[in-house]
């Protein structure tokens, strides 16, 4: 049976000392932190505050659902035009149908 020693050293990271950002360091931080910090300690309303989220969550959510939807439909489009006839009608020739395809779904 092999015998382990306990005595042996791991090795020690060194210590790294954090700094804060530039911006911080320098005062130019916005108004906006600082109503940030006067409002950390103020107590919410349970109920507003479920207001407020269901309000959001239905307009952002809604407005995502939409976008998705309209990516499928756009994306389904151009593969259904490429099987009746959108490569020959463009003369596209080798990957100009991957560029076409990359282009139209470029975030903007």
């Amino acid at each position: 049976m092999a015998t382990s020693t306990t005595d042996e050293k791991s090795p020690v990271s060194p210590t790294v000392e954090i700094t804060p950002a530039p911006s911080m360091m320098y005062g130019s931080l916005d108004e906006n932190y600082e109503l940030y910090k006067s409002m950390k300690d103020t107590q919410l309303d349970p109920v507003e505050a479920t207001k407020v989220l269901r309000k959001v969550d239905l307009r952002i959510l809604s407005l995502l659902m939409i976008t998705y939807v309209l990516q499928y439909l756009d994306k389904n489009c151009v593969n259904l035009a490429s099987v009746y006839g959108l490569k020959k009608d463009l003369h596209l020739e080798r990957q100009d149908y991957s560029w076409l395809s990359m282009c139209l779904f470029h975030p903007r």
